[in-house]
């Protein structure tokens, strides 16, 4: 017989009257802290029978990456173009909008090569769609 490879989990909090999804074999794990579930999606078993599959639920750092540290550098980015047009320094508003905008890209290119060398590539290819729009 072989491995399970896809599979949902479900769980109750009512003596099994209504059950929710809180898992499956692949997921995403979503910029709001949300996760897309995916049972239809197969996991990456091992074949070998005396192999140990480890869990390890921290957010990985290319979701760090993605999520919290570009969007971070794009709130600045827009505080300092705010700052700056108020003062009336409208040049310094153009090198901020492409300064920000250029790192903001270069996190996104970053964590998608990190998706990339983990394996997800589902994850990968959300972050090259999303580098797009900040380079172009």
């Amino acid at each position: 017989s072989l491995d399970p490879v896809r599979w949902p989990i479900e769980a109750s909090a009512d003596n099994g009257t209504t059950w929710i999804q809180v898992s499956a074999s692949a997921w995403r794990l979503s910029g709001d802290g949300t996760y897309s579930f995916y049972d239809h999606l197969s996991y990456p078993t091992s074949i070998d029978r005396e192999s140990q599959v480890d869990y390890d639920l921290r957010p990985p750092w290319p979701w760090v990456l993605d999520w919290l540290v570009a969007y971070f550098i794009n709130a600045l980015g827009f505080l300092g173009c705010f700052v700056a047009a108020v003062n009336g320094r409208n040049e310094l508003v153009k090198i901020f909008w492409i300064a920000f905008y250029l790192m903001g890209g270069i996190m996104f290119f970053i964590a998608a090569l990190g998706y990339q060398a983990d394996g997800n590539t589902r994850s990968a290819a959300a972050c090259w769609l999303e580098m797009v729009p900040q380079i172009a």
